[in-house]
Parts: structure tokens; sequence; C-alpha cells
């Protein structure tokens, strides 16, 4: 510690004071990232689960994605590419099967939102400095498309054909 000490010209006790000061401020700093690191990804967590159960809904016949895929979004920085083909997939499904049910009332069932949502996210995640409020963007988004897709996924369970194996 002497050799620190001299090089900024700081005694060493005053440096083991100061150290010991700023330790407190970078567990309080840690621990806030930690708590905020879990919010994320138990959100990613919810996210994919709500994606994976609107999947299920989907008949097999119109299933352009597994959904079981939605748990590939849960990896960090992987997601920020697979965001492209979940979301986009998804929507497209339900189309599939709204259409095959002659229902041509539910528009792109979220397509064109779950593609905006990964434009935005992705440039929250790459864009310096604008980054938060892409993200921010990004967020309302993807609520928008989580709340279209879920209320599709209502409507595919309310109205199943028995022969359907929607596994809701």
């Amino acid at each position: 510690m002497g050799d620190l000490a001299d090089l900024l010209n700081v005694p060493p006790e005053e440096l083991e004071r100061l150290l010991l000061e700023n330790q407190a401020a970078l567990n309080q700093i840690l621990l806030v990232l930690a708590i905020g690191s879990a919010l994320i990804l138990l959100l990613h967590v919810l996210f994919s689960w709500m994606l994976v159960k609107c999947g299920e809904a989907i008949p097999a016949a119109h299933r352009k994605l597994p959904p079981w895929h939605a748990w590939l979004l849960v990896i960090p920085c992987f997601n920020i590419v697979w965001n492209f083909f979940v979301y986009p997939k998804l929507a497209q499904s339900f189309r599939a099967c709204f259409e095959a049910r002659e229902r041509r009332d539910a528009g792109d069932c979220g397509e064109a939102l779950g593609m905006w949502f990964s434009i935005t996210y992705a440039a929250g995640n790459l864009v310096p400095f604008l980054g938060p409020l892409f993200l921010l963007a990004a967020m309302l988004l993807q609520l928008q498309y989580l709340v279209r897709a879920w209320r599709l996924r209502k409507e595919l369970l309310n109205s199943a054909p028995a022969a359907s194996g929607s596994g809701a």
C-alpha cells in the first residue's frame, strides 16, 4: 500500500481510510447492480414463458417455430439477434392459424410490432448514448406485443377445435 500512497502523494493511513470508505459505496453499487440484473433476468424468463405459452396454443401444423425456442431469449447477447426470429415467427404462426380458420380480422397478429421491438431492442443494446431511449421504446413495444399475443392465445384457446392439440 506504501507504493500506491507514494504514487498518489497521500499518507498511507489516509489512503487506507479512503479505500475503506469507498468500499462501502462500491458494495452498495454492486448490490444495486445485482438486484437490477436479477430483475432483468426474471423479466426475460417471464416474457419467454409467455411466448412459449402463446406458441403452445397454436396447433403444430401452423407453427413457424417450436415454442421452446422462446427460452433461448434468456441468453444474454444472443437474444439481441434471436428476437428477430421469435417475435415475427410467433405472429406469423398466429396469422396462419387464424387464416386456416378463415378469420381475416386478426390483421398481421403483431408481426410488425414484433419486428419494431426487435429493431429498437437491438439499437438499445448497440447504439451508444441513445441506447436508453431505444430500450425504453423497446420495452413499450414488447409490452404491447405480449398483450396482443396473449389476447390472440386466449382467442385460440376459447375457439379451439377439439382436435387442435393446443397443449395449454
